[in-house]
């Protein structure tokens, strides 16, 4: 019963895939809080209001799936190889931005602070590049 033309439901997909990773995010930052690696959580909603918050989530899901079943919309699926590769290979794109001569727009930089701030963007450049294939 979809009554939309190409783009347009390619348009209500993509609203909806992304509505699905902001739930998955908005789980995932509920779920671990304080056992992320490096990220810690402050402002932590209480047990009442994360048991509102996934009652919530768990009601925008079913209206996804209805929205999707209704408007008869194809989402694609996601390949994981690519997408973290993809991830990993933008990352470290933007990582060089980090090493102490682009950081020098931001002011001078510690030249004690120099080499281990350019080694420590090599070392995660590395993995990154692992990752991507690279």
């Amino acid at each position: 019963m979809s009554g939309l033309n190409f783009g347009q439901a390619n348009a209500m997909s993509s609203f909806l895939v992304g509505i699905d990773e902001f739930i998955t995010e908005v789980r995932a930052v509920l779920d671990a809080q304080d056992r992320t690696h490096f990220l810690k959580h402050d402002n932590v909603p209480n047990a009442m209001e994360r048991q509102a918050i996934t009652k919530t989530l768990d009601a925008l899901v079913a209206e996804l799936h209805r929205t999707q079943r209704t408007l008869d919309l194809q989402v694609a699926p996601v390949d994981v190889r690519k997408k973290v590769r993809h991830q990993a290979a933008l990352l470290a794109a933007e990582l060089a931005d980090m090493k102490s001569a682009a950081l020098r727009r931001y002011g001078r930089v510690d030249p004690v602070v120099a080499p281990e701030l350019n080694a420590a963007v090599e070392r995660i450049a590395s993995f990154l590049h692992q990752l991507s294939g690279g």
